[in-house]
């Protein structure tokens, strides 16, 4: 069995059905690694045909798969390996999956997406199964231009003050606040009280939000949010501020 220990994004060589995938997520939140079992932990590719490039970004890393034609697979299978007891949950508004170590939620699998040749959005979800989860990509039928590329994107949540949205998102984002709602639930992963106050900030200006993000769309940029707490505790108080990021931008 052959081992890949990627740390920086790249294009990685085709596996076969004798190889495996395996990849060491490092917590790139700071504040949440004083729990060791939150640390790190490897998220592996069961799928015989593995993914074909991993980017590194600002909050995880984005693993991307393609599909060349209509008699390929359409899932890709992944196992999150940990010391820890792992435990994966579907978030049933997003569609994320929420990766829980020794009872904390500690990462988020994004919510998917995939595309067409032609760019268009293809119906994709994921269903989990104990330690695993498994994307499916669904088609438009005949009018669907191959390859797919399709992806699972892991976050870590506030990393140095900032959430960072991937560039599918910060697009969802600027559609409205419809689309808005579907983006995967960061404030999960911020313990109590300011886990809620996000949540509730985010549901509360979902306006200057969307215009946030149609300015970083027009300059082919990604959203992200400075976060911090104004002193008071009880009830929380944050201020938060807008930001465009390049680097890790997919």
């Amino acid at each position: 069995m052959c081992t890949f220990a990627l740390i920086f994004g790249g294009i990685l060589p085709t596996v076969s059905a004798t190889e495996a995938q395996e990849f060491m997520m490092h917590n790139k939140n700071a504040e949440r690694r004083a729990n060791t079992a939150s640390n790190s932990f490897t998220l592996q590719v069961l799928s015989d045909e593995g993914v074909e490039q991993v980017i590194d970004t600002p909050s995880g890393k984005q693993f991307e798969w393609k599909i060349a034609s209509p008699t390929e697979s359409h899932q890709r299978i992944f196992k999150v390996k940990s010391d820890a007891a792992v435990k994966l949950s579907i978030d049933e508004t997003s569609g994320a999956v929420v990766v829980n170590l020794n009872g904390t939620d500690t990462a988020l699998i994004n919510s998917p997406w995939a595309y067409d040749a032609n760019g268009v959005p293809q119906p994709t979800h994921y269903e989990v199964n104990g330690d695993t989860f498994t994307q499916i990509v669904e088609t438009n039928g005949e009018y669907t231009a191959y390859p797919i590329t399709a992806d699972p994107r892991v976050n870590w949540g506030i990393v140095s003050g900032h959430i960072y949205f991937s560039k599918e998102e910060t697009r969802r984002v600027a559609a409205g606040a419809a689309s808005a709602a579907a983006i995967s639930p960061f404030w999960v992963l911020v313990p109590p009280p300011f886990g809620e106050a996000l949540g509730t900030w985010w549901a509360n200006n979902s306006t200057n939000i969307t215009i946030w993000a149609t300015a970083a769309v027009a300059q082919n940029k990604c959203l992200a949010l400075k976060v911090g707490a104004t002193g008071q505790v009880t009830p929380p108080s944050l201020g938060i501020s807008s930001e465009h990021y390049t680097d890790g931008c997919v």
